[in-house]
């Protein structure tokens, strides 16, 4: 029988989360992912969207410099093993993610990564609609090439990946083509294996801050874009001044996503929200034949 240590907690169960933090960080211990997706969640109802990840790294890096805060996030966040590893082990061992489509409602989850979370909730199924998806859509747009590739088992798109990397230096998405990274032909072999280079996952995931904070940024802009055009509606220049002052207030307090829509842009929007959809019609370059099957022009 395995023995408690404090809170009845057995020894056996504490080693097992110990190399796990080892391997994976604290990001891939049970259900912290969808803790923070939680806490995510919740910014984004109260009008304070946070990128939890990201604001763990800047107090590093303020608290003990850039070199060693960032050696002490990565520790925490990805695991002691991942600090200068060849091949990431993060990604295959992690199990901090393990409640479907937690981070759909998050204000930091772009519409891209959304669908992907849908498909969470279908499992396996939900994975292969994804690539069928995906596969389609390369189809419709001529790349039948990319479009075979996306339905092959990833074992073998693999070794395309690591074969293209290995003789070319570059590394690229799969699912688009594009670059995202320069390699050395020995990553390339790496991924030939069907493992992830350490450099090319380390840059994925600083691409994955970015990627929140800019989905962040969006539905800041969004927000306040909204509680605009609220105004605007009303009539009252007065309450129109004081969302603007508002907005300077949000902004001075809020320096991480400050409020930058387009007011100007937003108020001509708004003077086009009354015309009906013929007023605000505009002839498309190369359909200027729509024109003349649309009965209801003459009458404007």
């Amino acid at each position: 029988m395995a023995a408690l240590v404090g809170f009845g907690v057995s020894r056996s169960v504490l080693t097992m989360l110990g190399i796990l933090m080892a391997l994976s960080g604290t990001t891939g211990l049970p259900f912290v992912r969808d803790i923070l997706d939680g806490i995510e969640t919740a910014g984004g109802l109260v009008g304070k969207p946070v990128n939890t990840e990201r604001e763990i790294q800047i107090a590093l890096h303020d608290a003990l410099g850039q070199t060693m805060g960032s050696a002490v996030n990565t520790a925490l966040m990805d695991g002691i093993v991942n600090l200068n590893p060849l091949i990431d082990v993060k990604g295959r061992m992690g199990m901090g993610d393990l409640i479907p489509a937690t981070a759909y409602f998050s204000p930091t989850t772009s519409d891209y990564m959304k669908s992907s979370e849908i498909s969470q909730i279908a499992g396996p199924i939900g994975g292969l609609l994804e690539k069928v998806k995906e596969s389609v859509a390369l189809a419709q747009v001529g790349a039948y090439g990319q479009s075979g590739v996306q339905l092959l088992p990833k074992a073998i798109t693999s070794v395309g990946q690591g074969a293209i990397a290995a003789t070319t230096g570059d590394y690229r998405n799969m699912k688009t083509g594009v670059k995202t990274n320069d390699v050395t032909p020995w990553e390339g072999v790496i991924k030939i294996l069907d493992a992830q280079p350490a450099s090319i996952a380390k840059e994925g995931r600083v691409r994955g801050y970015e990627m929140k904070d800019k989905s962040a940024q969006t539905y800041v802009n969004a927000r306040w874009k909204e509680r605009y055009v609220n105004a605007l509606e009303s009539g009252d220049r007065t309450q129109v001044r004081t969302v603007k002052q508002e907005i300077r207030e949000y902004n001075k307090s809020n320096p991480r996503y400050p409020v930058k829509f387009n007011q100007k842009l937003a108020e001509t929007n708004f003077k086009k929200s009354n015309q009906s959809w013929q007023e605000k019609r505009k002839t498309v370059k190369g359909l200027e034949w729509m024109s003349e099957y649309n009965p209801y022009l003459d009458q404007r």
